[in-house]
């Protein structure tokens, strides 16, 4: 428990910090918001499920999800973890995090990943980790025997129920949803 709350810890001060650079808007300020997302991004793909105090009953289980959103000028990434955990990165600066803790957000997280280990089979073993172009969607399962991804998919076909990854993609709308509600009435 004392490595998750320091993760999440960790996660809260560059919120902050990305928060006060952005409202700042000024060179130098030594928080570069693009940078800031993709040191986030990193870390989660350089955890162990262990690391993020996490408990996995065999190798091949997902224990988080990482799911890429290409937009126009910018990519989203949201982030759910086995626990119940979920944060939502902005390359553009700022993070929504602390969504674990709320009931709604905590069951759709846990269900977002749990539901996943179907989708493993239809994905390739990965080591890279770009971010898509606008209209395009990249899904990551994080498992203790390594990391899968989707490869880059249309969210106009994940969203019209076109693609197998729909489904997967959807629990994720759940997910993003339930944050930005949460993150609204904050």
């Amino acid at each position: 428990m004392k490595k998750k709350l320091g993760f999440i810890g960790l996660m809260l001060i560059v919120s902050m910090i990305t928060s006060s650079a952005a409202a700042a808007g000024k060179p130098g300020s030594g928080a570069n918001p693009a940078e800031i997302f993709m040191d986030l991004r990193s870390q989660i793909f350089n955890m162990s499920p262990g690391s993020a105090g996490i408990t996995v009953e065999s190798e091949t289980e997902p224990w988080g999800i990482v799911m890429d959103i290409g937009l126009k000028k910018s990519a989203v990434t949201l982030v759910s973890l086995k626990d119940g955990t979920a944060s939502l990165y902005f390359s553009s600066g700022g993070v929504i995090i602390g969504g674990g803790e709320n009931k709604s957000i905590h069951d759709f997280a846990r269900d977002f990943v749990i539901s996943s280990e179907n989708f493993i089979p239809l994905m390739q073993r990965t080591l890279n980790y770009p971010l898509p172009e606008a209209g395009v969607v990249n899904i990551y399962i994080l498992t203790g025997s390594g990391i899968f991804s989707s490869g880059m998919i249309r969210e106009e076909d994940l969203s019209n129920g076109m693609d197998k990854f729909s489904k997967l993609f959807n629990s994720g709308q759940e997910v993003i949803s339930a944050l930005r509600q949460l993150d609204s009435r904050k």
